[in-house]
């Protein structure tokens, strides 16, 4: 039951909230809804009409009388649902004003890479109608069997699509101030004509950029270093010219020019960014390079190696996956020469999925999405919910939020899939 003690807080967080210019309060319906719009009746005007499209919103949870078991991770997912929240649980006698984080965004410039890799997940048939969804995973969520047909595209055989600096900015504007901002996932970031531009329009943002160096020249390291990207990560999975050029057609003696190249623009510019730091994909066939990678970056700036196992892209590719236990042994028995070199090694990879490793919510479904080259917006479990070019992610979520907290609680049947 709401006691006057409780109604006082609410009205005080809210003539806080209202002098940060946070006026905006929205409701959840609850079964004592009615007598929560009292309530903002009676605040004196501090509480305006929800605005799901103004950033500064406050949304309020109310009627969480009936959600008493699920309310951690109503409260969890709706901090993560981009706004801050006033959340009002009279059955807990709870009042918490949480400020929300800020979401996870993982755009494509370009749909397009300079590469062939042997191994790359780009190289297997993925379903039409879901273009980010792996066939395997489309396949078991639509209960299709392999006698079903489904329609198929190689992202290699696609026309190049490259994001105009315009739209990119049009981009800026309706995601607001991400957490962190990829400027790459999925394709090569250099490959497009204007990166500069892209780059030098997302200054001030926390960003990071994903590559696998072949085109880092001096034209593109010096808006790399000139416009405060924060983050570069380089993908190399050996320092073995005649391995690189059997699995990824590049070779390995020229990344590292390149690395050379960077540390040297950076020491001339007197800047410490980007942090540089090496993605090495493991599989049964460069176990043993990891030493020998280690030793090569060392003095080119790296801050770190992050490795991961090899995602599959067909059967035939599934008996080069490490066991997780080789990697993770493979990495504590590394860690000496990590510690004298001063280059953190590390795995993240869990064996039981994230459905059964989260209790209540999960923070993803409504903090990390992607972003393609064409301004098309997926969730974490590849739902599509709008276009990026056209409207506001908040407008997008705020449309899809019923699918997105279904998802936040490990609803989304796409969730038994996660590994992350």
């Amino acid at each position: 039951m709401l006691t006057q003690g409780i109604l006082d807080r609410i009205a005080a967080c809210l003539s806080e909230l209202k002098t940060q210019g946070r006026t905006s309060v929205g409701f959840v319906p609850g079964e004592h809804v009615q007598s929560f719009k009292d309530i903002a009746r009676d605040l004196n005007g501090v509480v305006q009409d929800f605005n799901p499209s103004d950033p500064q919103a406050v949304a309020v949870l109310t009627g969480l009388e009936t959600l008493n078991r699920e309310s951690r991770a109503v409260r969890k997912a709706a901090t993560l649902a981009g706004r801050d929240v006033l959340i009002i649980d009279s059955c807990l006698d709870d009042l918490l004003p949480v400020n929300a984080p800020k979401p996870c965004i993982r755009f494509d410039s370009t749909n397009s890479c300079n590469l062939r890799c042997s191994y790359c997940y780009r190289r297997a048939p993925f379903p039409k109608l879901n273009p980010h969804m792996t066939l395997d995973t489309f396949r078991a969520l639509n209960n299709l069997g392999p006698q079903d047909t489904v329609e198929t595209f190689l992202w290699d055989d696609l026309p190049p699509v490259f994001t105009s600096p315009e739209d990119f900015k049009t981009m800026l504007r309706h995601i607001g101030q991400p957490e962190l901002l990829a400027l790459s996932c999925a394709a090569e970031p250099l490959i497009h004509p204007r990166i500069g531009d892209i780059i030098q329009a997302a200054d001030g943002l926390n960003t990071l950029l994903v590559t696998n160096a072949l085109l880092l020249d001096e034209a593109r390291i010096a808006p790399i270093i000139n416009n405060g990207l924060k983050s570069l990560v380089v993908s190399l999975d050996s320092a073995d010219d005649a391995f690189t050029r059997k699995y990824t057609g590049l070779r390995a003696s020229r990344v590292l020019d390149s690395l050379r190249l960077l540390q040297k623009m950076k020491r001339d510019a007197g800047s410490a960014l980007p942090e540089l730091t090496i993605s090495m994909v493991l599989f049964k066939k460069n176990l043993n390079h990891i030493e020998a990678l280690l030793r090569a970056v060392d003095g080119l700036g790296v801050t770190g190696l992050n490795v991961c196992r090899l995602l599959p892209r067909n059967d035939a590719f599934k008996s080069l996956v490490p066991a997780n236990a080789e990697i993770a042994s493979l990495v504590e028995s590394i860690r000496p020469l990590s510690d004298e070199l001063g280059i953190p090694v590390r795995f993240g990879y869990h064996e039981t999925p994230r459905s059964e490793r989260l209790e209540g919510c999960c923070p993803l479904a409504l903090s990390n999405f992607f972003i393609n080259a064409g301004g098309d917006i997926f969730t974490c479990f590849k739902a599509h919910i709008g276009n990026i070019f056209r409207e506001s992610l908040q407008t997008a979520m705020d449309r899809n939020m019923e699918r997105l907290l279904t998802a936040s609680r490990l609803g989304d049947p796409y969730c038994a899939h996660c590994f992350i």
